[in-house]
């Protein structure tokens, strides 16, 4: 008998964390990406803006707010992601730790 199956709830907790992690793997990276697009949006717009025209200043300037908002979000997005990692994590050690005593006052009964 494989410890998967001698331990269902363990081993789903193992695959829990293990998926978590990966998770924060790919938004850490989906992130970043988006926020080096955003950077490069913003050399694109700066490097077009030589009008001397108010109205297309203007313009591009607004562009470039909004372009630095979605960077602000995705900015979040990477301060709160681990966060909410650290959490989760947390409440799995939680689970684990529950489901080892059980576990081990089961063996105890059994010994006895």
């Amino acid at each position: 008998m494989n410890s998967f199956q001698k331990y269902p709830k363990l081993s789903l907790l193992f695959i829990i964390k293990m998926l978590l992690i990966i998770a924060f793997g790919f938004s850490n990276y989906y992130f970043r990406s988006e926020i080096d697009d955003k950077i490069d949006d913003i050399i694109k717009v700066k490097t077009q803006e030589k009008s001397n025209n108010e109205i297309e200043v203007l313009k591009s300037e607004l562009e470039i707010y909004q372009i630095q908002e979605d960077i602000d979000s995705n900015v979040d997005y990477l301060t709160y992601t681990p966060l909410v990692l650290i959490f989760l994590l947390y409440i799995i050690k939680d689970k684990t730790y529950k489901e080892n005593k059980r576990l081990d006052e089961l063996e105890e009964e059994e010994q006895n």
